[in-house]
């Protein structure tokens, strides 16, 4: 009878085993598999994967040298790396999110046979980054691209996902239950509970074990049934959608380990020592003490070290696995047998029964929690931080932080730079007040560019490795050079005006410029900048981005600047009526570009007036003891706040100085400190040289991320 409810218990205990391994995988499947955000966010991450991007940019290659209207073949070599490098921009893996959302619908809703990813949007971020880096490639691109289809059939198509979805779903709910219950069936039935337990630890790291193995074996499964050149990319993918998976079979292997010892440290049967006498016993039971029987056990086990052999990752994957799980185990019951002492032989009238006193079965429970609780937590940390790990950044990030994107402008500080197409290292700029130029600002972090506008003429001459431009000073619209000049030192002035003079005008050649008072000192096309800040959003659609133009040329002549460049449908027209937008905003209606003027604006109507909206501190000081706050441009009751915090003390802009004032305390105590006076909070903290010193670290800590 005793025998009989020992083998009843070991069997429940299998069952328990094998419906928590159902439980847990269905689970896992119900909220990954077939839900089509979280799908879509899984399958978005593994754009990370390089052997994934690769394989997509050759069939998007494929796809578009089918749909151009010039041969692209010889660019091939060019485009399919240039595709690479979209596949990792922030727009197209919201356009990839999408196309996957759509795809699972189809299949799992529709049951479509096909499974195509509509992806005709990366035509537009593929040409303006090609435009930045390739002309030829950027010339032959097709204007148009309704419809760019890539099948992804050869991967779905073997796995039926539809299929087992409808299988599934009766799985999740039934599974635990038959699970719970078999678990406690187990106990119940067996008159020695801890021998119970010890199974049910053992069950615990099988439904662990098995779990890993099954995350190891999927993603080369999946990758055997697709062509050859997709395998690679397949695999890699699959094994990053079911990271999370991997990390729960992983940190469940030990909290079975604790419960097998803690039952082991109880009076259970020791797993290692007594498995060697049952392994003693197995094999003198199979070989019947013959030599036939040996020969066929170790004919059995060759075969099954050749096997290994085979499939030694595998294999070897699994055994480190198991060897883990016992040298734990050993750990955990000397551990357990140190602190509470050997469990007591107690002589019964029948066989030898363990008993411990009510302290040490409470102290053994008591340990077992403990580090129960600690591998849950553990295990809990590392599966979310895998669970993260395998999804895409599905939640919006407004300028990187998701803090940000239900907050107003004035709600939200923007690093900005001064002078910001003022760049040391970029040919021709004298006097600079930044090292690098505007699409290396962009990339570091900037998103608020303090720029001037100026009618040029090009002379044909060059100036420090650039084209020398002069600026047409009669063509400009009426201006504010007495301020403007007081920012340059007098070696600057005499210089552009000593290069200014000896150069004939051409009005015929004229151009809008970014310069600072005389184009001689330093000039960069305007079209230029215009093209850098749409391939940064085109590329990085979460960005809102102000421009602060002071204008020397015509509103229409602006407006026109920005039509060629195609960002007439990225700029916001602020609406002075109402409060000021939020990020999620701008970025959803996909116009966060905010176009300041300093003299004109209104006219078109998303050409603002800056200091109509804005007001601001003086941005002249001789030195970091003249920092004001007091007022300056802009009505008292604009929503807006500019602190300019760089020192313009007609000598040539310093680096050093440049530090000390964007230094972590200094530039903090100096916003703190306008902060209070005017009772504002910042939208924008501009600075010379902004790598130097804490400008970001200063922004972050007042925007609270």
């Amino acid at each position: 009878m005793t025998d009989g409810r020992r083998h009843v218990s070991t069997a429940l205990v299998v069952v328990a085993t094998v419906a928590a391994i159902v439980a847990v995988l269905s689970s896992w499947a119900e909220r990954t598999l077939f839900d089509s955000q979280e799908f879509a966010d899984r399958a978005t991450v593994t754009l990370r994967s390089a052997p994934v991007r690769q394989a997509l940019a050759e069939e998007l290659a494929d796809r578009l040298s089918a749909s151009a209207v010039a041969d692209l073949s010889s660019f091939r070599s060019v485009l399919v790396p240039l595709l690479e490098d979209v596949e990792q921009t922030d727009a197209f893996r919201q356009l990839f999110r999408g196309a996957i959302v759509e795809l699972h619908h189809a299949v799992f809703q529709r049951h479509a046979d096909q499974a195509l990813l509509e992806l005709g949007d990366t035509l537009a971020i593929l040409t303006s980054t090609a435009k930045a880096t390739n002309d030829s490639l950027a010339s032959k691109l097709p204007s148009e691209a309704t419809s760019l289809l890539v099948d992804v059939s050869p991967v779905l198509d073997h796995v039926r996902l539809w299929r087992i979805a409808d299988d599934n779903r009766w799985l999740d709910d039934a599974a635990w239950v038959v699970a719970g219950l078999a678990a406690i069936g187990a106990v119940a039935v067996d008159r020695k509970r801890r021998r119970a337990m010890l199974k049910l630890g053992v069950g615990i790291v099988a439904v662990g074990a098995v779990v890993v193995v099954i995350t190891g074996l999927v993603p080369r499964a999946v990758a055997d049934d697709v062509p050859d050149s997709l395998a690679d990319a397949t695999r890699s993918g699959v094994e990053r959608f079911m990271s999370d998976l991997r990390s729960f079979g992983l940190w469940t292997i030990p909290i079975g380990v604790i419960v097998a010892a803690a039952a082991t440290a109880s009076g259970a049967p020791h797993l290692v020592r007594d498995g060697r006498v049952a392994w003693k016993r197995l094999t003198a039971t199979a070989t019947g003490g013959s030599t036939a029987g040996r020969v066929v056990l170790g004919a059995v086990l060759l075969v099954l070290a050749a096997l290994a052999v085979i499939y030694r990752d595998d294999v070897v994957a699994f055994l480190v696995l198991v060897a883990a799980a016992v040298v734990g185990y050993l750990g955990a019951v000397l551990v357990f047998s140190a602190l509470l002492g050997p469990p007591e032989v107690v002589d019964a009238d029948g066989p030898a029964r363990y008993r411990l006193a009510s302290v040490r079965t409470l102290g053994v429970a008591v340990l077992v929690v403990a580090l129960a609780v600690l591998i849950v937590v553990g295990g809990g940390v590392a599966v979310s931080h895998a669970r993260d790990d395998a999804r895409a950044d599905a939640v919006l990030k407004c300028n990187g932080f998701t803090e940000l994107c239900d907050r107003r402008l004035d709600q939200v500080v923007f690093p900005g730079s001064h002078n910001s197409m003022s760049a040391a290292l970029d040919p021709g700029w004298l006097f600079a007040e930044n090292l690098t130029g505007i699409p290396s600002q962009l990339e570091y972090g900037i998103r608020a560019f303090l720029v001037k506008t100026h009618y040029g003429i090009p002379t044909g001459l060059s100036v420090g490795g650039a084209d020398l431009v002069v600026t047409d000073t009669a063509a400009e619209i009426a201006d504010n050079e007495p301020a403007e000049v007081e920012e340059l030192s007098p070696e600057a002035v005499a210089r552009a005006k000593q290069l200014e003079a000896t150069v004939p005008d051409d009005p015929k050649a004229r151009g809008i410029y970014l310069c600072h008072v005389y184009c001689s000192l330093g000039a960069t096309k305007f079209s230029t900048t215009l093209d850098q800040i749409k391939l940064f959003l085109d590329r990085n659609p979460d960005e809102v981005i102000m421009l602060f133009i002071g204008d020397y040329v015509s509103p229409a002549d602006t407006a026109a600047e920005f039509q060629k460049a195609g960002l007439l449908d990225r700029v916001w027209t602020y609406d002075t009526s109402a409060p000021p937008p939020t990020l999620r905003q701008m970025i959803t209606a996909r116009r966060n570009l905010l176009v300041l003027s300093e003299h004109a604006g209104g006219d078109p109507p998303w050409y603002t007036k800056g200091y109509g909206i804005f007001q601001e501190t003086p941005y002249t000081f001789a030195a970091p003891s003249d920092f004001s706050c007091r007022p300056n441009r802009g009505p008292a009751d604009a929503p807006l706040f500019e602190i300019n915090h760089f020192i313009t003390n007609k000598k040539p802009p310093s680096v050093e100085e440049a530090k000390q004032v964007n230094s972590y305390d200094v530039l903090m105590g100096r916003v703190r400190e306008c902060m209070a006076e005017r009772d504002l909070f910042p939208t924008i903290v501009a600075v010379n040289f902004f790598r130097e010193g804490d400008l970001l670290k200063v922004v972050n800590d007042l925007n609270g991320v």
